[in-house]
């Protein structure tokens, strides 16, 4: 498979975090482990619970170049990545979207982790090309770890 910066249309990542949680932790461990040397902006959005508790919403949307850079480094990470071969397909709809969950206290150890049951999370979706939708889907951590 030949290198096309075509190959990812965007990558989407967002997470919650209580008033319990250290935002600037959480932050850092998203651009040490994920974003790496990528300056792109991160949007925090303050919201409210039901009893008056904050709860900020942190998201980044990357729709350039640098968004197969970005999953990339995610899907050749991610510490159970057997388990994310067995159920890529599960995790891919008909438009081309992956959806990636992975464990938020993992992620500020520094592990990436999927984690399909807890609430505690960092939510990843991002859109493939359709040309890699064709292919062999249960080799697209494959083809794309290689190319890194």
């Amino acid at each position: 498979m030949e290198q096309r910066s075509d190959n990812v249309k965007f990558v989407e990542i967002e997470t919650y975090v209580h008033a319990t949680e250290d935002i600037d932790k959480i932050v850092q461990a998203l651009r040490e482990n994920i974003l790496g040397n990528i300056k792109i902006p991160i949007i925090l959005e303050v919201l409210w619970g039901t009893f008056g508790n904050r709860i900020i919403r942190v998201k980044i949307f990357i729709e350039n170049e640098q968004s197969e850079k970005i999953l990339k480094k995610v899907l050749c990470n991610i510490h159970n990545i057997d388990k994310l071969k067995k159920t890529i397909r599960d995790r891919t709809d008909k438009a081309g979207n992956i959806y990636i969950r992975l464990n938020k206290q993992e992620l500020i150890k520094g592990r990436l982790v999927l984690d399909d049951e807890s609430d505690d999370i960092v939510r990843i979706k991002a859109r493939i090309s359709r040309r890699l939708l064709k292919d062999n889907l249960e080799n697209l951590v494959d083809l794309l770890c290689r190319e890194q």
